[in-house]
């Protein structure tokens, strides 16, 4: 079982091999991964640019009219992060 712990900036999460933790990189749509087990030379960048919902042949949906289905930035986005689940499927 993880015991997890999360704060706005540094949620951590704990496991036999080791403690991962994820570093928000301010409002650039960037977090870094960590995991104390590993050594900082495995940490993974994740880099979320933009998010568009597509239909089945690739083209946009909702990018015109007042309602849109799409982030051109992260910027201005709020995120909850929630502890961590462990999960058997």
């Amino acid at each position: 079982m993880a015991m997890t712990s999360t704060t706005a900036e540094t949620p951590t999460t704990s496991s036999p091999v080791g403690v991962t933790t994820v570093r928000i990189q301010g409002q650039s749509g960037k977090f870094t991964l960590s995991n104390s087990a590993r050594g900082s030379e495995k940490d993974i960048v994740v880099t979320m640019d933009a998010l568009r919902e597509l239909d089945a042949q690739g083209n946009a949906v909702g990018a015109s009219g007042s309602t849109k289905h799409s982030l051109n930035t992260f910027a201005s986005q709020d995120f909850t992060i929630l502890d961590a689940n462990l999960t058997t499927v």
